[in-house]
Parts: C-alpha cells; sequence; structure tokens
C-alpha cells in the first residue's frame, strides 16, 4: 500500500472513524503479517468500546485497493 494511496483513504473515511469514535486520524508505515506497508491509524481513548473496520476499500484508476485500519488506543490530545 503507498502512502498516496492510504492518504486517500483518509481524505474519504476520516470522518466516518471521527464519528465511530476516533479522536485522531494518521496514514504510518506498519507492519501487518511482516509486510510493511501504509496504514489508517485510527487514536481512540482508552475507554472506546465501539467495533472500527479492519479495513476500508479505495478506488485508484481502476483498482480498488483496501486500506488496513490500525486502532491505537490513546488519551486525546489536549492544548496546554
Amino acid at each position: 500500500m503507498s502512502e498516496k494511496t492510504a492518504n486517500k483513504a483518509r481524505e474519504l473515511f476520516s470522518d466516518q472513524l471521527f464519528g465511530s469514535g476516533a479522536h485522531a486520524i494518521a496514514v504510518d508505515k506498519v507492519n501487518i503479517e511482516g509486510q510493511e506497508t501504509f496504514a489508517l491509524i485510527a487514536m481512540v481513548p482508552p475507554s472506546h468500546k465501539r467495533k472500527l473496520p479492519t479495513a476500508v476499500s479505495v478506488t485508484v484508476g481502476k483498482k480498488q485497493l483496501s486500506v488496513p485500519v490500525v486502532v491505537r488506543k490513546t488519551e486525546p490530545f489536549k492544548p496546554e
């Protein structure tokens, strides 16, 4: 998965992920089953219980690509 494709997925699906309880969405390189790839990182509060998708689909040209979604439990950022 390219970083460009993962960023496209972030543009398309961030509202949906925010609506499901994420307080931040990032794109980062991750290791999934021994493969390095880019993924959406959905940051949720430690108390979060709702299920988020494990992947989202993005169309690039004529190809339908699946972008992984990784959930990380973190406290929301609080400006000082």
